[in-house]
């Protein structure tokens, strides 16, 4: 059993009351509340950013890694507001909700039997979450509920609108100079293959 504060992380090992052994893991890391998520390993958002808890075979113990280097400044501007987390079984996702409306999609690949975080995609609603429940139903379907501030509860990941209102999209795309970024170029024709 793991258990989680902001400040440190507590490992509980034993069978009983009788053998219960309480052995701290790690006192420079923790976890933020509502944040731990459990998608072939335990995921987490803590002061460094998104952290992973992996069993080890060293000792019978675990190890610990930061996996969100790359958008650590986004994540350092958010931390304070987040609303709450959840998994997507169908979407192999590790997902963060902040209060302000922003969400945070994982990625979670599985590689040589160790799962891993392979793309991160920052997303917009327009809600403030204030908590967010995952779980199958009786036929394993994959069910997401969200309520927002108003108190309106909401089911995430049906139907092609917000609440009846259109859905807002944009992309950016890498800039790519084909090794002569000082150079302008014009392109005569261009094809999309998106996926």
């Amino acid at each position: 059993l793991a258990l989680f504060s902001e400040n440190s992380i507590h490992l509980l090992y034993g069978s009983s009351r009788d053998d219960w052994k309480l052995i701290p893991f790690k006192y420079e890391a923790g976890a933020i509340a509502r944040s731990v998520q459990q998608i072939g390993q335990t995921f987490l958002l803590d002061t460094r950013g998104i952290t992973s808890l992996q069993a080890s075979d060293m000792f019978g113990n675990f190890e610990f890694s930061t996996v969100s280097d790359r958008i650590k400044s986004w994540l350092e501007s958010r931390k304070g507001g987040l609303a709450d987390s959840c998994i997507s079984r169908p979407n192999n996702q590790y997902r963060l909700f902040f209060t302000n409306g922003e969400a945070l999609y994982c990625t979670v690949e599985v590689k040589n039997n160790t799962a891993y975080i392979s793309a991160m995609m920052p997303m917009l609603f327009p809600f403030q979450f204030r908590w967010v429940w995952s779980c199958e139903d009786s036929n394993g379907a994959e069910l997401i509920y969200f309520g927002d501030s108003s108190g309106v509860v909401y089911q995430m990941d049906v139907g092609k609108s917000f609440d009846g209102a259109a859905l807002k999209w944009w992309t950016t795309f890498h800039p790519v100079h084909f090794k002569m970024p000082n150079t302008f170029k014009k392109w005569r024709r261009c094809t999309f293959e998106v996926k």
